[in-house]
């Protein structure tokens, strides 16, 4: 079976530093600079998991929106972690120390496409982590257990070469850059999570009730969601259904995580990444982690987004030294609907610290 991207290329013949100059700067094949998508058309669903959720247009382009300064490739080889993984580069001129970008569950490296032109001063690396975006699916009985994902991306800084980096996180992400702060604070410079606020917990019990929906999960039963969908359209409405993106932000992230396949366009995100995490981390655990980080601390929060009025999450809050909270307007995925104040309060952040 041939496997081709949204683009019709074949994936063993991927190539996504092939460029083309328009009059917003260079842009990738394909790419729509006029910014032809559609408004789309509000649903007003109630009973919808996020606000203000649309779907596009009829007449809403085929094509991903494009930005200046496209990104290259990367890939990095873990041999000690057994993975390649990939992800998106933004090179910038100067010393000043690099970002390492980390996206949420189920995202991939493109989270950060809308973002990182604008932190036009430093280079950007945004990962795709194992089992999202073009990187390696862990292979079984290997699962994706939280604690691994702070040893992975380590390892992805040492593949850079980087000694010293500012993280910065979303979501799952951000909760990914709190431990790895914690873990290694003489090569964190600055720490910057943006909808996520550290790992989550569980209780004793609902820890025991995981690991037997896990039990149950990995013994064979084929996780949801991996059926093919007839159209790229037909992905980007479910994107926007299950979270609170625009439709531009959602043709981003699909743009990366579908495949055409005979019948459709499937997830390439390994199916795995859905089952139930059996050890999760208890409320003390992340408390410790949280008073561990020794670094600058930027917290963004979106509004609506994620709920940080829980007694944990202020306990958490009250624990970080050095730690700066913003709020902006603009949902879960904040840094991709609004990536204009996200960028100015990052820049003042740098300049204050």
């Amino acid at each position: 079976m041939v496997l081709r991207d949204v683009r019709g290329r074949e994936e063993t013949a991927f190539d996504s530093t092939r460029r083309f100059e328009t009059p917003l700067g260079p842009c990738y094949p394909g790419c729509n600079w006029q910014d032809t998508l559609g408004s789309g058309t509000d649903l007003g669903l109630s009973d919808l998991p996020w606000p203000s959720s649309k779907l596009m247009s009829s007449t809403s382009s085929m094509q991903p929106p494009c930005f200046p300064h496209d990104p290259t490739e990367v890939t990095l080889s873990l041999p000690n972690r057994g993975l390649t993984v990939t992800g998106l580069r933004w090179d910038r001129p100067g010393s000043l120390t690099p970002i390492l970008a980390l996206h949420g569950w189920l995202d991939n490296a493109a989270s950060f496409r809308p973002l990182a032109p604008l932190l036009d001063d430093r280079t950007l690396v945004a990962l795709d982590l194992p089992g999202h975006g073009r990187s390696d699916h862990k292979t079984p009985p290997a699962f994706y257990h939280f604690v691994d994902w702070p040893y992975d991306v380590l390892a992805a800084a040492d593949a850079l070469g980087w000694e010293r980096f500012v993280v910065l996180g979303h979501s799952m992400g951000a909760g990914i850059a709190a431990v790895l702060a914690a873990m290694v604070p003489h090569r964190v410079e600055a720490l910057m999570m943006i909808e996520g606020f550290g790992p989550l917990t569980a209780s004793p019990e609902e820890q025991i009730q995981r690991m037997r929906d896990h039990a149950i999960k990995s013994r064979g039963d084929k996780p949801r969601d991996t059926r093919l969908h007839p159209t790229v359209e037909s992905a980007v409405r479910a994107r926007m259904l299950a979270t609170d993106m625009d439709e531009s932000s959602a043709r981003i992230l699909c743009e990366r995580s579908l495949v055409e396949a005979e019948g459709g366009f499937g997830w390439r995100s390994d199916p795995r990444l859905r089952y139930p995490s059996p050890m999760p981390f208890a409320a003390p655990h992340v408390q410790a982690i949280m008073q561990a980080i020794e670094c600058p601390t930027l917290l963004i929060k979106g509004n609506p987004g994620l709920k940080f009025e829980s007694a944990d999450l202020e306990d958490r809050i009250q624990l970080v030294r050095n730690l700066t909270v913003e709020s902006v307007a603009g949902g879960h995925h904040v840094h991709m609907n609004k990536p204009e104040p996200i960028s100015r309060i990052m820049k003042d952040f740098f300049a204050s610290n």
